[in-house]
């Protein structure tokens, strides 16, 4: 069966603890709240979904939590999320942001 969606949990390490290993082996969740390991999460979602050969259409929903979460922290700002939002769209094939 071939994979058409992959969701990435960006909110659930924001407020809990870390999942216990004994999570489902394709559940993707993002630890931690760097952008650069975010963006890194979210580039190999995008090459395990491409390697199926398809176009990848990349929906990033509710960013702006990200920023209100962390504002002066990990060297979130405005510009380092609109930064990570420019290199994303160079790897995918359509972006919408909510």
């Amino acid at each position: 069966m071939k994979k058409r969606f992959q969701y990435i949990d960006g909110l659930s390490s924001l407020f809990l603890a870390p999942p216990s290993r004994n999570t489902q082996a394709d559940q993707n969740i993002m630890v931690g709240s760097d952008l650069a390991g975010i963006g890194a999460n979210i580039k190999n979602g995008i090459q395990t979904l491409r390697a199926g050969g398809k176009k990848v259409v990349l929906v990033i929903d509710q960013i702006d939590l990200l920023l209100a979460t962390n504002s002066g922290s990990d060297g979130i700002s405005s510009e380092s999320i609109g930064d990570m939002l420019m290199e994303l769209r160079q790897v995918r094939h359509t972006l919408v942001v909510r």
